[in-house]
Order: C-alpha cells, then structure tokens, then sequence
C-alpha cells in the first residue's frame, strides 16, 4: 500500500491512513511517520532512517500483527482472571490446549516449520509422559510384562532447537550478519552444519533427488513423515520488525487499553535498544515453557483424525486416515495399553474406595496392611486373577475387572447412604436434645429465679403487715410472672383468710369455730364419732350404696345432725346457709320451697359449723365459679313448706340437747347453756 518516492515511501490512500489511525486513537501523522521512517539512538544521537516500500510493508505488517497477538494475550488473561477463584481456592485448574496438527502442504514456509516443531515437541512430551512413564512405572513397581519398542523423537526436536547447530539457531546466526544476506546463504549454512544428521537433507546434500530445488528446498523427517521446505521468505519472517518507533506510537494513543497493552514503548527515545529476539528464539522460548507447565500437570489427550480432506462427511481416505494413525503415534501406544493393565491405584486409595465391600474392611480394616486389605477384597470378589501387585500399588489388566468393582460398589452404596444418614441424623438429634436439654434447664432456671424474686418482693411488701392498721387490705400485691398466677390467687385467699380471723378474733366474736384444729371432714368414717364404734360399718355400707346412686367418690364432710325436718332428702340445689351467731352447731340450708334445718352434733362437743361452711365455699368456688351467700345472726329465716318461717333461737338450763318448738308461725330453737 506504499507509493515509491526514489528511495523512501509514501501512503496511496490517505483515507485508510485515517481510518487506521481513528482506530488506534492517534493521528494520521503520527501513523504515517511510524510506518515510513525509523528512530535510531546511537551512541548519544538520534538518527531518523526513512523505510522503502519494501520496508514499509514489513513495518506494517509487524504492526498488525504485534497489535492482534497483544490483544489477543490480553483476552486470554482477562478470561483465566475472570474465573480465579478469588478465595478459599484449592489452586487446582483445568486447562485445555488445542493446537493444529501436521501441516504438509505443497509450499511449505517458516510458519509450517514452527508448527511442526510444536507437534514434536508435544509428541516428545507424550512419550514421555505415556510411554516412557508407563514403561518405568511397571520397572518401578516390579511388575512383569512384554516390552514394547516405539519411536523417539527427541532427535527431532533438538535438530530444531539444538544451540549453535539446530535450525532455528543458524537461522538466527545468519540473519544478524552483516552484508547482503539471503536465503539461500541460510540454506548453505545448515547444509554444512547439518550435513550428517539422518533426519536433515536438501537438493545440495543429495543431487539425485529431483524433488527439491537447489538453494531453495530442505527436508526433515518427522515423526508424521517427510517434509519438504522452501526457505524463501524464511529470514525476513523471523526477523522482530516491530521498531520502537511503534511501541512509543502505541504507547501514546489515547486509547487506554492499547497503550496498556505496549508497556515497552515508554522508553526513552535516547536509550539505546538493545536487539530484539527473533520470531524463531520467541517460539521455541514459547514452547519450551509450555512443556515446563505440562510436564507439571496431569494431561489427557484428544486425538483428532480427519478422514479427508474435503471437509466431506461421505467420504473415508483410508490410506489418509492410516498415516494420521501411524504418526500420531497411536499404535505405539494401544501396544503398550494392551501389553500392560487398564487401571493401577495405590493400595490406600483402592482399600478407600472399595473398603465397602468386604466386611473385614467396612468401616476400618480389622487388621493388616493396606496391601493385604486389598488382596482379601479382590479374593473375596474372586477378582484376585486379574490383578498383579506392585510395591506401591494393585494393577488390574482388565477393564471389566474395574467395572465389576465399580458396579459392586454402586449397588453397596445405598447401604452405605443409609447408613450415613442415621450416623448424621443420630448426631443432630443428640444436639438437638442437648440444645433442648439446655434451654429446658435455662428456663427452669428463670423460672426459679423468677419465683424467687416474687416471693421475696411478696415478703417484703407484707413483712410489717400485722402492724398496718387494715391488716394489709390496701397494700398493692406485686405483679407476678404468668406462671404463678394461680399461685397468686391462692397466696390472696390466704392472707384473706387470716386477715379474717384475725379481726373476728380481736372482736371477740365466734373465738371458736376451728379454725385453729385440723379439719378431717368425713367425721362419720372415724371410730371415735360412732357409738358404738362398729356403727362405722354401717355408715361404710350406706355411703357405698349413696356413691352408686349419686356417683361421687369423694366425702367433703359427714358429722351427726339433730334435724328438724321429718324426711331424707338429697339435693344439689343448695342456694345458701344460714347459721347461729352462737357455738350452738343451728344451720340453715336453704334448697329453695323447703329448706333443711339441723343442728350438728358430735362427742367432743365442737363447733364445726365454720369448717362446714368453708368446706361448702370452697367446693362451690371451685366447681360451679360461684360464691356461697351465708347469712348469721341471733334468728335465723328459713322456707318450710312453702310458708317463711323465723326460727328464735334461746338458750335454756332445762334442755340437755337442743329443741324445737312451734309458736305460732314461727320456730322457737332451745339449746342447753353447756353445748
């Protein structure tokens, strides 16, 4: 795309000029003086050199080139940057190369050297890393099997890269000579230096072959065959016409991406460079790093075969397909499967993985070596045929051997499942009774502190409650927890109780009524009550036969009764008491159109109406949420016959047990001074 001008160049087309510099944000004069002309410092002078055509092309070219592979290498770190784990990463990657094979055209160029010194390189790794390995392992390990004899192309790959004498280091030797160099100076050095390697030949080291020009073609023989090369163009292809003046152009363009990219063009303009490395000495630099990295690593190969050439899925070269077999090294490599074992594990990592399937080995090994538990495991499988050991390690020959195993294991893993499943469940369920067990024993605790807390407060606020002059009606009871609620309700009933008493007792009314004895209830059921005491047998059968008719189970209180009415009579529909101010055991029940008077009696001769009245209270309370009416006083009013009775209640020196008198409409009550 360059004009001539005497010995100097110039653009054609100043519209791609600009369109070339819009894209590297930088102007079309700067652009233009980068591919036409070049800076050179020497010795403290800077030195401006205008390209011709020829050269201006090469710079071009390089440009472009150096640009895409710098991008390219950029897009490639981004990516491996994008993925890595940021942390807890175990440093483990997968990568995966892929790379041409062969190339045998019918010109074939620097760029077809370089290639198919890659496929030898990577061929020599592979038979290294699979081959040879395999072979030394079995050394290693003692185990017997038929050697197998392949081809090493080590030989190759140092005509290539050999210093001093292989083919890319003459080329560079050449190529930085000084004079008028060309190619076919470059093919008569390596027809000198490499004049006896069997793998090397050209048209000059052999005349008879017709099939390569003189000063022009060479041939190698790979691995994949024989390949003819023509050295045109190889000199200039690997020379790095990549001149700092378009570093320092890229360097400077407003794009930030790019200018990242060339870091090395922020040199200063006066420094002198120092000569860059050729395309050949960066490819097999290149190279020899990749192998470093792969050689560290565990690869797996992927052999591609193409059945033509024709990109056609009809058709089938066999005579192609055989010589891609042959080269790619695949038969050498079936015969060495073939003659050793499919598969090979250290004992440890067998006995891990197949342990279930023994019960001598499940969960733990009850004895022996990892050695021995892997014997007794293929013996008891009946698979111990099929395998040799080693120092190290179990080989097996077969893979259905290790599919048995692997289907063994599959159909066992169930069990296995299950019975991780109850190990795991077993031990979630301990936390789980122990986290319950401690918050159960946390609440208990507040709890306890909760109602110890309340206690104290209530102890506190009633301390001085016999000295406050209303007995403590006033005083404010603490809040109490919602779990001593009820418990509250009955610490009230009793400080109200005792408030009771202890006023009717400072008022002298009713100094006895019980309060201050035990109170048994069923009284009828003591021997002492009864006379005879075997009328308690009596009582006994009675009561039996009340609880069948009446089903209770339970006597809140019995006791003798002189009663006024004729007739027995049971009723639930007691709507309240009336009773004697006096210790004379008078009470009233009061069942609605005919109440029941009575008057209890006992031998100790004591007055147990207020046990009776609190036993009926509390009963009424608790069953029915109802309250007890209770009317005292000096006469008392009952319903008898459906007609309001008074009864008059007096006492007399003439009666020894209580009477009852009709006066009129009204009830006189007599009982005896001494009662």
């Amino acid at each position: 795309m360059m004009q001539k001008i005497l010995k100097s160049s110039e653009v054609a087309n100043k519209q791609e000029l600009q369109i070339s510099a819009q894209l590297f944000d930088v102007t079309p004069g700067q652009l233009k003086n980068a591919l036409s002309k070049q800076v050179v410092a020497a010795r403290g002078d800077i030195v401006s050199r205008e390209h011709n055509v020829e050269g201006s092309n090469y710079t071009r070219d390089a440009l472009a080139k150096a640009v895409y592979e710098r991008l390219f290498s950029w897009v490639v770190e981004r990516i491996n940057a994008s993925i890595t784990p940021t942390h807890g990463g175990k440093g483990n990657v997968i990568g995966v190369l892929d790379i041409y094979g062969f190339e045998i055209f019918g010109t074939n160029s620097f760029e077809q050297l370089c290639i198919n010194y890659c496929n030898e390189k990577l061929q020599q790794l592979f038979i290294e890393l699979v081959l040879k390995q395999e072979q030394e392992e079995y050394e290693r390990e003692g185990i017997q099997w038929k050697k197998i004899e392949y081809f090493n192309n080590k030989i190759i790959c140092d005509l290539v890269e050999s210093p001093k004498i292989g083919i890319i280091s003459i080329l560079d030797e050449v190529g930085f000579n000084i004079g008028k160099i060309t190619d076919a100076i470059f093919l008569g050095e390596m027809d000198k230096v490499l004049s006896r390697h069997k793998h090397y030949t050209s048209r000059g080291l052999n005349h008879k072959d017709k099939t390569m020009d003189f000063e022009n073609h060479f041939r190698i023989t790979h691995y994949a065959g024989n390949v003819t090369y023509s050295v045109n163009g190889f000199l200039d292809k690997n020379k790095d016409t990549l001149f700092q003046d378009l570093k320092r152009l890229m360097y400077g363009s407003q794009n930030r991406l790019l200018s990242k990219m060339f870091p090395d063009g922020g040199r200063d303009v006066t420094l002198v460079n120092k000569r860059p490395p050729t395309a050949g000495a960066l490819f097999k630099a290149s190279m020899n790093d990749l192998v470093k990295q792969l050689a560290s690593k565990d690869p797996l190969y992927v052999r591609c075969i193409k059945p033509n050439e024709n990109k056609s899925s009809a058709e089938f070269d066999l005579e192609r397909v055989e010589h891609q077999v042959r080269y790619l090294g695949l038969l050498e490599n079936v015969r060495v499967r073939r003659a050793g074992f499919a598969y090979r594990v250290s004992y440890e990592r067998f006995l891990q993985r197949y342990k279930l399937l023994s019960k001598n080995t499940w969960p733990n090994p009850r004895y022996g070596s990892p050695r021995d538990n892997t014997m007794l495991i293929l013996k008891e499988l009946g698979l111990a045929h099929d395998c040799e050991q080693g120092r190290t390690k179990i080989f097996i020959k077969s893979p259905q051997t290790v599919f048995t195993l692997e289907q063994l294991r599959s159909e066992r893993m169930s069990y296995v499942i299950i019975f991780l499943q109850k190990m795991v469940r077993a031990v979630q369920a301990r936390r789980y009774y122990k986290q319950l067990k401690a918050v159960y024993a946390i609440i208990n605790r507040y709890r306890r502190y909760k109602l110890r807390s309340y206690i104290i407060e209530v102890v506190n606020t009633f301390r001085n409650v016999r000295q406050m002059p209303d007995y403590g009606k006033r005083v404010t009871w603490p809040k109490p927890p919602a779990v001593l609620q009820g418990f509250t309700e009955r610490l009230k009933r009793i400080h109200e109780l005792w408030r009771a008493k202890t006023i009717l007792a400072l008022h002298g009314k009713r100094n006895e009524w019980g309060y201050t004895r035990f109170w048994r209830g069923d009284y009828l059921a003591l021997d002492s009550e009864n006379n005879p005491p075997s009328a308690v047998i009596i009582y006994r059968d009675a009561l039996e036969t009340l609880k069948q008719q009446h089903q209770f189970s339970k006597v809140l209180f019995s006791s003798f009764i002189h009663k006024y009415n004729r007739f027995n009579k049971s009723t639930v529909r007691i709507s309240g008491i009336s009773v004697s101010n006096d210790s004379n055991g008078l009470i009233v029940f009061h069942i609605g159109k005919n109440d029941f008077v009575g008057c209890l009696e006992n031998p100790k001769k004591e007055d147990r109406i207020g046990e009776l009245v609190g036993v009926l209270s509390s009963h009424l309370h608790n069953k029915f949420h109802k309250n007890l009416v209770v009317a005292v006083g000096k006469s008392l009013q009952c319903t008898l016959g459906s007609k309001q009775r008074c009864l008059h209640i007096s006492p007399s020196e003439m009666n020894q047990n209580i009477t009852f008198k009709h006066k009129g409409n009204d009830i006189e009550v007599f009982y005896p001074l001494t009662a």
